[in-house]
């Protein structure tokens, strides 16, 4: 087994949203949904539940009484949305398309034999088909960790760092590595999907996809602060240098600030724990 330097040697990367654009397709079932049971949601309602299928059943059934008779837990309600899900993307493909700039950068990482893993809350059987919408090989998904592996396993989708964790011990394995969460770099695109990656302990390069995604200082502090990881090793501080840092950037920036991140980690150089660039 071996151990690199100090700095980023890891890529864990969300899909939806961050390699893929499949949210068209969702916010499409979310409507139907909505017009169904006659509910009606704000954008900050719809926007703090993205990358979460729990927050939006329970979204859901805070609105509608009828919604809790039809779905009476979250599981069966999982399982219409996501049959929803293949359905509409059987009937309509091009609502899916890939997020260039960060997918070209996940696939040339694992092209070069890099450690680079695609963890979703997804399932699996769900990466497979959005993956084939956009004609991708299975090279770049057939090891992803997804919502089902890690509930089979005991542990939580995101916001729960757990995802995270069980993504980096299957980087490990494969790569023969003994890398820790500070030598992970998180791409994510929602705030779910940033606190899971700060609750795992990762640095964080936040591709805003969506402005109302968007994070103050503050709000990454908080985060930060109520992580899992940072409780366990800082005592809920998070202070030294070059731990749990978060950059925010638009898509078409993304090649750039990923490197200078990666390279900013391996050089020594300060790190920021806040930098919006979006």
């Amino acid at each position: 087994m071996t151990q690199n330097n100090k700095g980023i040697y890891v890529t864990l990367s969300d899909m939806d949203g961050t390699l893929l654009d499949s949210e068209p397709l969702y916010e499409a079932i979310h409507q139907d949904y909505a017009q169904k049971y006659n509910i009606t949601f704000t954008v900050d309602e719809l926007a703090a539940n993205r990358g979460s299928g729990a927050g939006f059943y329970d979204l859901f059934a805070q609105k509608s009484s009828q919604f809790t008779v039809d779905h009476p837990c979250e599981i069966s309600f999982a399982k219409n949305r996501i049959t929803a899900f293949y359905n509409l993307m059987a009937a309509k493909p091009h609502l899916v398309e890939e997020i260039s700039p960060v997918m070209k950068k996940f696939e040339a990482l694992v092209d070069n034999g890099e450690a680079a893993l695609i963890v979703t809350n997804s399932s699996f059987i769900t990466v497979e088909k959005t993956m084939a919408a956009v004609q991708r090989s299975d090279a770049y998904w057939k090891h992803a960790m997804t919502a089902d592996q890690v509930i089979k396993s005991g542990g939580q989708v995101k916001p729960s760092g757990d995802p995270y964790h069980h993504g980096l011990a299957r980087i490990n394995q494969m790569h023969r590595l003994q890398h820790n969460p500070e030598s992970c770099l998180v791409l994510e695109d929602s705030k779910v999907g940033v606190r899971s990656g700060l609750d795992f302990g990762g640095h964080i390069l936040h591709v805003i996809t969506d402005p109302l995604q968007a994070l103050s200082a503050d709000d990454v502090r908080a985060m930060r602060q109520s992580s899992s990881y940072c409780q366990k090793h800082f005592n809920g501080a998070a202070e030294p240098q070059n731990v749990m840092c978060y950059v925010a950037c638009k898509p078409e920036d993304f090649e750039k600030v990923y490197d200078d991140f990666v390279q900013d980690s391996r050089s020594g150089i300060a790190m920021p724990h806040y930098r919006n660039l979006a």
